[in-house]
């Protein structure tokens, strides 16, 4: 799994494992025996390159089902040699305080290619990619007589204050500006 970690773990995550994730290794939630067919399935998401999805056990023998999602990602040079990741709990379940570490079993694992084509690789900013080639905005605004308004931004005043009578005491202004472009 070479440098396969836990880049961001949000707190369900640490809730459920009883520590912080981040920065640990992906292998450190598998059983011994699954590490390897977890690597394999990295391997293969980046050589297809595909969408590796694996459904997950506790190694404990509780019937809570988990899955794992493997997403590639091209690099600045164009190689898919990145994953994004995402593990989370099919079920609703408690972790009780002095339950032994998570660890997971593979039920099934899957690959389902993703295709790439040369103009996708070509159309992106470093060479490769996936993302589509993003189409520039262009406002034709308002007609006036003196033709079509350069963009910019318009502060929209008014609000709470404007229906007051000028001697009623005033709140300070709102935090919160809506902006527009009219």
């Amino acid at each position: 799994m070479g440098n396969m970690r836990f880049r961001i773990s949000g707190t369900a995550l640490a809730d459920a494992f009883g520590m912080e994730l981040r920065g640990m290794p992906v292998g450190s939630i598998m059983d011994l025996a699954a590490r390897q067919s977890l690597t394999e399935l990295l391997r293969e998401t980046l050589a297809e390159p595909g969408v590796g999805h694996a459904r997950l056990r506790r190694a404990d023998g509780r019937k809570e089902a988990w899955e794992i999602l493997l997403l590639p990602l091209r690099s600045d040079n164009g190689r898919v040699d990145r994953v994004i990741g995402a593990l989370h709990c099919l079920e609703d379940t408690m972790v009780r305080v002095g339950d032994p570490p998570l660890r997971f079993t593979i039920d099934a694992m899957a690959i389902t290619p993703v295709e790439v084509t040369v103009e996708a690789c070509e159309s992106t900013a470093y060479g490769g990619g996936f993302a589509d080639v993003s189409a520039s905005f262009h406002h034709p605004g308002p007609l006036s007589p003196r033709g079509p308004r350069k963009p910019g931004l318009v502060a929209i005043t008014g609000g709470r204050h404007d229906d007051l009578p000028p001697d009623a005491p005033r709140r300070p202004p709102p935090r919160l500006r809506l902006v527009s472009d009219r």
